[in-house]
């Protein structure tokens, strides 16, 4: 696999599809079987802070990149910031690994499963045990990665990821972004989502009186 990040934020925005189609001139290989082009950034929802990321893949060597990087960066732009955009070549296809075609009934109700299997494994840690003991209740707020993948009619799929603590601004956050890329013919329709399975860890603790608040991430 190479790599590079061939756009940042505060560069021209021109400058994102010039570079990506040099850098695809000049890096696809015969051997070269797909790439990605990732888009990175920040996006507000109901005064909420997201990080998201957009994804297109591609099977052969792109016609126009220019104008592809362009509208993914468009759509991209309808949040705060984008920070950055990257390319990815693999000489083997990724994208069929990528697949997540649940409803968003089975992901809501992983949501709730996963909460309710957090709760039960916090409550055994020993220094939250501890004061659960003293009568005070235990409150979870875990980090959340929701992934959407997406058909598209110029691309193999393109897939958007988002994080939070709320389920429904994650979500509000996907659909806003999924929008945009089908106003910009990027994509075509959500095909599904996927709730990512990560290993939790306490960031931080907050304690008051009859209650115990724990702030989960993903395990380093």
């Amino acid at each position: 696999m190479k790599s590079a990040t061939v756009w940042g934020w505060g560069e021209e925005l021109d400058l994102a599809g010039e570079n990506a189609e040099k850098y695809l001139n000049k890096r696809w290989k015969s051997t070269t079987k797909e790439c990605s082009i990732t888009l990175l950034g920040r996006v507000y929802v109901e005064n909420e802070d997201l990080l998201f990321g957009v994804t297109a893949y591609v099977s052969n060597k792109p016609k126009d990149t220019q104008k592809l990087v362009d509208d993914l960066l468009s759509a991209s732009l309808v949040g705060e910031k984008v920070y950055s955009v990257s390319i990815c070549l693999y000489d083997h296809v990724v994208s069929d690994q990528e697949i997540y075609r649940n409803d968003l009934q089975a992901v809501k109700q992983a949501y709730r499963n996963r909460d309710q299997t957090l709760l039960q494994k916090f409550k055994e840690h020993p220094e939250v045990k501890a004061l659960l003991e003293e009568g005070k209740e235990l409150v979870i707020i875990p980090t959340t990665t929701l992934l959407c993948e997406m058909e598209s009619k110029r691309v193999e799929k393109v897939i958007v990821d988002a994080n939070n603590s709320d389920l429904d601004e994650i979500l509000s956050a996907i659909h806003l972004l999924a929008n945009r890329l089908i106003e910009r013919k990027v994509a075509t329709r959500i095909v599904g989502y996927s709730m990512k399975d990560e290993e939790m860890e306490i960031e931080d603790m907050y304690v008051e009186e009859g209650e115990v608040c724990l702030w989960l991430g993903p395990a380093t």
